[in-house]
């Protein structure tokens, strides 16, 4: 999806805007528990439009081949997350679905943003089945699945893991 250079180049934009913690559920309160991670949002602009673009030629060709569902694109700005291995950083077992002014997010993406010897731990693992999957860890490659799929990242114990994450919304599933 991006070559190194281009990776590095988006986390250095990443790093200039503020950052959250992340929270969860309707009021997006944070539970350590469930969800211990850091978020800066990539609004669009001059400096981040190369990269909106780049994602979405790549989503409209992925969801083409592999989904062919009703999308109209991002529904928010672009999320850069990372995972930190000084808490333990994680996300619990969850999906992504919801709806919103009457769209329904669909499909879910990330990008490895680290070198995967850069940290441990961090998987993201995807219960699609009845059993859950370990992704590939291949920086600057995209994953795309259905936002109603379960998934997890498991905790970093060393490093940190930084991922770019989209959701992708249409009218409601019929």
């Amino acid at each position: 999806m991006f070559n190194p250079e281009e990776l590095d180049r988006l986390n250095e934009i990443a790093w200039t805007m503020p950052s959250k913690r992340v929270g969860v559920g309707q009021d997006l309160h944070y539970e350590p528990r469930v969800n211990r991670s850091t978020v800066r949002w990539l609004k669009p602009c001059e400096a981040t439009e190369w990269i909106y673009v780049r994602m979405t030629h790549a989503i409209a060709r992925l969801n083409a081949t592999h989904y062919q569902f009703d999308v109209t694109g991002i529904d928010e700005e672009l999320y850069h997350v990372t995972y930190d291995g000084h808490d333990e950083g994680h996300y619990d077992w969850h999906h992504d679905s919801h709806a919103d002014n009457g769209f329904t997010r669909k499909l879910s993406v990330t990008v490895q943003l680290t070198n995967p010897a850069d940290y441990d731990g961090g998987d993201l693992e995807i219960n699609g089945g009845g059993r859950p999957e370990a992704m590939a860890r291949i920086r600057g490659r995209m994953l795309m699945f259905p936002s109603y799929e379960v998934h997890r990242v498991t905790p970093v114990t060393r490093g940190s893991r930084s991922a770019l994450v989209a959701w992708i919304v249409g009218p409601p599933f019929r």
